[in-house]
């Protein structure tokens, strides 16, 4: 299964306070937790749609303009 990145979220700390390494767990859970919950967002999203319209089985229909993916 390929994994696809749905957002991207970048933390930014001053070198008097950086991350600390006890906080990498939570991080990677709060990034798991986002992740599902956005990927559910979108999956209501566009439940109305076909299954081939996103591309779920083959390549994606883009439509006449290319922009049939653009939400």
């Amino acid at each position: 299964m390929t994994r696809v990145a749905l957002s991207v979220c970048l933390l930014f700390r001053s070198e008097r306070t950086p991350i600390e390494a006890e906080q990498t767990p939570l991080l990677r859970m709060v990034a798991e937790q986002f992740g599902r919950q956005l990927a559910r967002v979108v999956k209501v999203h566009h439940r109305q749609l076909p299954d081939d319209h996103w591309g779920r089985s083959g390549e994606p229909d883009n439509g006449a303009d290319g922009f049939g993916m653009a939400a």
